[in-house]
């Protein structure tokens, strides 16, 4: 397609789709399907007929055998048995979330072999995955049906522990290390892939409702989807709250000073808090064409830190709002060219507004977060008020993908794909207002901009073919050729392979050979970032080798995967210098353990996951590797007992843990505090119960009463400095909270 062609296309789109009413057109898209299908599907949606996934009990949708033939699409963009995936993948089911009381993303990727929620109090849900973290998820991409959710300003898919809700979710497929093969930049490290429900699966309408207290979490989600002989639908709109844990109602105070006689408080935790958020999603599939949309807004109060002051001894608190309001339109269409070749076609449109506000709400200083106020007389002294700062990312773009699948014989399989993404990016700005007033700093002295708008443009293709050499042995080979402009104008190869042998039917071996690969984003990036002094330099470059045995049979599910992984100038935020720089090589090596076992004639049900890794750095002027600390803990774990009584009552208890954290107390600021409690770093757990009820009222009513963090209703922070690492704020997720979900069913 012509660069012309293209640049039309987008102008048209963002001629008819401004700022300010871009959201519209999704809601109006999301209504329309719902009320125009609403009426003719009421009378047929019998809700004492249990839908496809009700029928086989509460506590899985099928046997353990048959969930390792399930057909995953994250690993290679087309339906492929998990086994034959050449990408270490795992499940997370609806039965999953419903067995275990998961409320969001951040809570289920506690029980994903690998998986660590880095608590940080500054930038909340940071992962980290077999030992390492990026610095806002922009090395992991999130995607809903496929379609991506991280922005290219510099935070990846902000908020994504609030939304997509899970009520709406029939699986969730997580890449445990690089996926770039496929999905491109920023699927360096994982993709998380969620799979939304199809009409089949609701088959009637659902209202969902979630409480729990101590962080007065509150979610009600109205599901709607039925199938037709020419289609089916789906819509989903979920309203979400929460008060935190920690926040100012327990006159919490966090003074953090390492030099200073300034108290520690150990009674706060996780100080988030979920402003009022809402999402709207619903696909429409009306014979080969599918239409999808998303619109929302996820909005958090974070604590910042609290800062002491050189020259007046005054203790100065920071917060911070976070804010990513969304609208991501897709429109498919599947063509069987002939019974052995089929062609997709994606066109996607996304619109990302992106606000961080910072405020210093106590203190009176003339430090560096206060500015001067020229209106106030200043008479002997400048007269200088707190200030807030508010960060500012804009984004609009359209995207155009083919993806091409043909089954050359029995023995090959061959998969190609093109596409192209172009999007306004910026212009990123740091804007500064009077925290008293709420209005601009007249001349705007410290306002900056980051970077200016620019148009970024990303072509990428790639190729893979599946030979079947045996009935025993299977060999994948591919490659990805990627090109950006401007953060980095150089064709990349991103190849990956796989050889796969089954011994038997329930013995399969894989050796897995993938790639990673991410650009910085633009306020990182040293091409576009206006202060490019210190600005990464250089994308990061993963290569990941993994040998995964895997064993299934009726009762067993056993995933065992050991890998080696490379990280090439890997990039971080630098606290000393003030930029985002690159830091060196990283290696990381360990194994991920996946158990599921099933006795008493399915009836009780034991799940398992674990995982060791370990992560050193090389040092560029000698050569040599040490030890990396992030605080990443080297042991997690999840494990869990479901036992059901009968067909309508379960019973839930899981606990997820960590253990053997490393710490470095070399650095020692203004900014960070050592530990009070170093001898909890040998490890923390946390046990939760969820207690189901199913199929109540002639399947009407289903309801879970669920406790969290059952044996620890104190919660607490600590601090971490590690080395030059930008940002270490973090916390233990703690606090006891009860809670009950019910749904009804129309």
């Amino acid at each position: 397609m012509r660069r012309g062609t293209i640049m039309h296309i987008r102008d048209c789109l963002f001629r008819f789709t401004s700022a300010r009413s871009a959201v519209l057109p999704v809601v109006f898209c999301c209504s329309l399907i719902f009320f125009l299908v609403f009426p003719f599907t009421t009378s047929r949606a019998s809700a004492a007929e249990p839908s496809g996934g009700e029928k086989f009990g509460l506590l899985l949708a099928m046997s353990l055998e048959e969930l390792m033939q399930v057909e995953v699409i994250s690993a290679s963009k087309r339906p492929q048995k998990l086994v034959e995936a050449p990408s270490p993948i795992y499940i997370f089911t609806a039965e999953d979330i419903q067995r275990t009381g998961v409320r969001n993303i951040m809570e289920l990727v506690k029980f994903i072999p690998g998986f660590y929620v880095y608590p940080r109090l500054d930038q909340t849900f940071v992962l980290a995955v077999r030992g390492l973290r990026s610095d806002q998820n922009d090395t992991i991409l999130f995607l809903i049906d496929g379609i991506p959710l991280n922005n290219l300003s510099q935070d990846g898919a902000v908020n994504a522990h609030i939304f997509p809700g899970l009520d709406m979710v029939k699986r969730v497929e997580i890449i445990s290390g690089p996926g770039s093969t496929m999905w491109g930049s920023d699927a360096a490290l994982a993709v998380i892939n969620i799979i939304t429900k199809d009409g089949d699966d609701i088959n009637g309408h659902v209202i969902n409702a979630n409480v729990a207290t101590e962080d007065n979490h509150r979610q009600a989600n109205i599901l709607s989807g039925k199938k037709f002989d020419w289609g089916e639908y789906m819509f989903s709109a979920t309203y979400a709250e929460s008060d935190g844990f920690g926040v100012e109602k327990n006159n919490f105070k966090n003074y953090v000073f390492d030099f200073g006689a300034i108290p520690w408080n150990d009674n706060r935790s996780n100080f988030n808090r979920i402003y009022p958020s809402y999402e709207i999603y619903g696909k429409l599939r009306y014979k080969d064409f599918t239409f999808k949309a998303l619109a929302s807004e996820k909005s958090i109060y974070s604590f910042w830190n609290t800062t002491y002051s050189t020259f007046y001894h005054d203790y100065q608190d920071k917060e911070a709002t976070i804010t990513s309001r969304d609208v991501h339109l897709e429109l498919s269409h599947h063509a069987e060219l002939s019974d052995k070749m089929t062609l997709d076609t994606k066109i996607t449109y996304e619109q990302i507004r992106y606000f961080r506000d910072k405020l210093v709400k106590h203190g009176n200083d003339h430090g560096s977060d206060f500015v001067d106020d020229p209106n106030v007389p200043t008479p002997p002294d400048v007269v200088k008020v707190p200030e807030q700062r508010t960060e500012y990312f804009p984004e609009q773009g359209v995207g155009l993908e083919f993806i091409y699948n043909w089954e050359i014989n029995k023995k090959n399989k061959l998969l190609a794909g093109a596409q192209i993404r172009i999007a306004d990016v910026g212009p990123g700005e740091i804007k500064f207002t009077n925290t008293n007033t709420d209005e601009p700093i007249p001349g705007g002295s410290k306002d900056i901009v980051l970077f200016n708008k620019t148009t970024d443009r990303s072509y990428g293709a790639y190729i893979e073919d599946t030979y079947y050499a045996t009935d025993k042995l299977t060999l994948i080979g591919g490659v990805r050729i990627d090109y950006n402009e401007p953060r980095e104008e150089s064709l990349v190869f991103m190849p990956r392979g796989a050889v796969i042998y089954k011994f038997r039917d329930a013995v399969t071996l894989k050796y897995m050979y993938n790639t990673g690969y991410v650009r910085p984003q633009m306020a990182k990036s040293f091409a576009v970032a206006l202060n490019k002094q210190g600005s990464v330099k250089e994308s990061e470059k993963i290569r990941s080798h993994d040998v995964a045995l895997i064993y299934n049979d009726e009762k067993t599910q056993l995933i065992v995967d050991a890998f080696y992984m490379t990280i090439y100038d890997l990039y971080t935020y630098n606290a000393n210098a003030g930029q985002h720089v690159n830091t060196g090589d990283i290696f990381t090596k360990g194994v991920e353990v996946s158990f599921k076992r099933s006795f008493l004639e399915g009836k009780l049900l034991f799940d398992l996951n674990y995982s060791y890794a370990t992560a050193e750095k090389e040092d560029e002027s000698t050569g040599d590797k040490q030890a990396y600390y992030l605080g990443i803990p080297h042991h997690l774990y999840s494990a869990g007992l479901t036992y059901q009584f009968t067909d309508k009552i379960a019973l839930n208890a899981n606990v997820t843990g960590w253990a053997n954290l490393d710490m470095d107390f070399a650095r020692g600021t203004s900014w960070y505090a050592t530990p009070t409690h170093p001898d909890d770093y040998n490890g923390e757990y946390v046990v939760n119960s969820n207690l189901r009820f199913a199929n109540l009222l002639k399947n009407h009513l289903d309801m879970s009463f669920y406790v969290l963090d059952i044996f620890d209703e104190r919660p607490r922070l600590q601090a971490l400095a590690s080395g030059g690492d930008w940002h270490s704020w973090w916390t233990y997720d703690r606090g006891r909270s009860v809670g009950i979900k019910a749904s009804w069913k129309f």
